[in-house]
């Protein structure tokens, strides 16, 4: 017989404590995310997002895999997003809308001091669009 491609743990379901602390870091995390909009930190805003969605997805995939919690790898928005449409057809469309998230996310993160041909706007019109 083959071995199997990977090796995983079966997944046991989170302790009533790690569910509390859960819960006090997202609802403080929400609560963050609503100040930095207020403030116009959107760029702070982002990076919570893309926080709370990547341990979604990271926990998604080791649902489905069953997987420890302490067996998920860090991975990026794109290999997270391309895994689970593969693995999870039924959620397909959610994942290419947070994957269209992420590339938006990118030029909000990553380029706003750069300069290129197509985006070569103010800082100002670059926070406009952070929002």
């Amino acid at each position: 017989m083959d071995k199997p491609a990977h090796v995983t743990k079966r997944r046991k379901p989170p302790g009533e404590k790690a569910g509390k602390q859960r819960k006090e870091l997202y609802s403080a995390a929400y609560a963050h995310i609503q100040k930095a909009m207020e403030f116009g930190y959107f760029l702070e805003a982002v990076a919570i997002c893309e926080s709370i969605i990547g341990d979604r997805l990271e926990a998604r995939v080791a649902q489905i895999h069953q997987q420890e919690a302490d067996a998920r790898k860090l991975l990026t928005l794109e290999r997270l997003t391309r895994r689970l449409a593969q693995d999870d057809v039924a959620q397909r469309e959610l994942y290419c809308k947070v994957k269209s998230w992420a590339g938006e996310r990118n030029k909000v993160l990553h380029q706003m001091v750069k300069l290129t041909d197509d985006w070569n706007v103010t800082w100002d019109t670059r926070v406009v669009e952070a929002k």
